[in-house]
């Protein structure tokens, strides 16, 4: 196949909503073939599981910090088997108990970013006030979504 072709896919069998006299005479007079656009076959493309502490060292910038520049691990080892453990199967909540200013916040928003890129839906972000969340999405939020390449496209 060449790159700009299309892949096909052929349906087989009949669906559940389309009567299987109808699906017969169809399939006789014309094959049913799915065409993908070059987007389709983007979204639809299976990626390698990468960790979460890994996507955000090849992935996440940091402005607001003591060391601004590229998310490093091996600053906050800590924090990678947290961020880890977030996404993997079968857990639904990680509980972080932690002193101030050890990075919780900047693993909670590596999580975001990871989720932005690699697995799309729903998330959300609760903090105490509305003056916090403005301040937490004006200083935080939008600069990782902006400085990031690879999260800027969303």
């Amino acid at each position: 196949m060449t790159p700009r072709q299309s892949p096909t896919l052929r349906v087989r069998g009949c669906p559940r909503w389309l009567p299987a006299a109808l699906f017969q005479r169809l399939e006789r007079a014309v094959p049913i073939r799915f065409r993908f656009s070059e987007a389709e076959r983007t979204v639809l493309r299976r990626r390698r599981p990468i960790r979460v502490s890994l996507w955000a060292e090849r992935h996440r910038v940091l402005r607001m910090s003591s060391l601004p520049g590229a998310w490093q691990t091996v600053f906050t080892p800590y924090l990678a088997g947290i961020m880890d453990a977030a996404r993997c199967p079968g857990v639904e909540m990680v509980i972080l108990c932690k002193t101030p200013q050890t990075g919780g916040s900047e693993a909670a928003l590596n999580i975001l970013g990871y989720m932005i890129d690699r697995e799309p839906g729903p998330a959300m972000i609760v903090l105490p006030d509305e003056t916090t969340a403005k301040e937490n999405a004006r200083d935080r939020l939008i600069p990782m979504l902006e400085d990031s390449r690879r999260l800027r496209s969303y």
